[in-house]
């Protein structure tokens, strides 16, 4: 009597707790390996087709004709020589340009330029008592596209790059007997800002062996 029994479980015979199982460690997927994809090909860009040139004349219809004074003063060393020498080949590669512009070929269009360039050169009126030298360019052209290089020739540009001198007379007429102006003569009148005296330091020349302005 008095006594308190205490009951102790058994531990002896408890049902131990599952362990868990651990999780699994997940695999990575393979990276796909991408399908090269081939360059195209460059398409070669076409070859351009030349713009073809426009028709020409078999023989000569138009001529460009410069008379040049040649006394001194007002302009110095203007003779036959110096024209075939110096003013002949400079309006000759003036021409050229313009002609290249249009896309003219020029060994069509200039049908003799044996003189560097002239047809020919002639003093005025007669050797040895000339007071002018006048020298002529001949065009093999049809009347659309000599109506573009004369006007391209009727210019500033060409006065200057041409070594024409002060106070001369340039011409475009026809080819023709009796010759006919296709444009108006242009002088140290009507032209007076490109052909006068006043304007041989800048535009015209007055001595022939002045180089092309603006090549100092």
């Amino acid at each position: 009597p008095g006594q308190v029994t205490v009951i102790i479980p058994s531990l002896c015979c408890s049902t131990p707790s599952p362990v868990p199982s651990p999780s699994p460690t997940p695999v990575p997927s393979p990276t796909p390996t991408p399908t090269p994809v081939p360059s195209p090909t460059p398409t070669p860009s076409p070859t351009p087709t030349p713009t073809p040139s426009p028709p020409t004349p078999a023989f000569a219809t138009y001529m460009m004709w410069i008379s040049s004074p040649a006394l001194d003063p007002p302009n110095g060393n203007v003779n036959v020589n110096t024209v075939e020498a110096i003013m002949c080949p400079a309006m000759n590669a003036t021409i050229n340009h313009v002609l290249e512009s249009y896309n003219l070929p020029f060994a069509d269009v200039m049908t003799n330029t044996s003189l560097n360039g002239c047809y020919r050169v002639t003093p005025l009126p007669d050797p040895p008592r000339f007071v002018r030298i006048a020298y002529k360019f001949l065009f093999a052209l049809f009347p659309t596209e000599w109506g573009l290089v004369s006007a391209a020739l009727d210019s500033e540009g060409a006065i200057r790059e041409g070594h024409v001198m002060c106070d001369s007379i340039v011409y475009w007429q026809t080819f023709t007997s009796p010759a006919v102006n296709t444009r108006t003569p242009i002088n140290n009148e009507n032209r007076a800002p490109w052909l006068s005296q006043a304007v041989s330091d800048s535009v015209c020349y007055n001595d022939a062996n002045q180089p092309i302005h603006g090549t100092r």
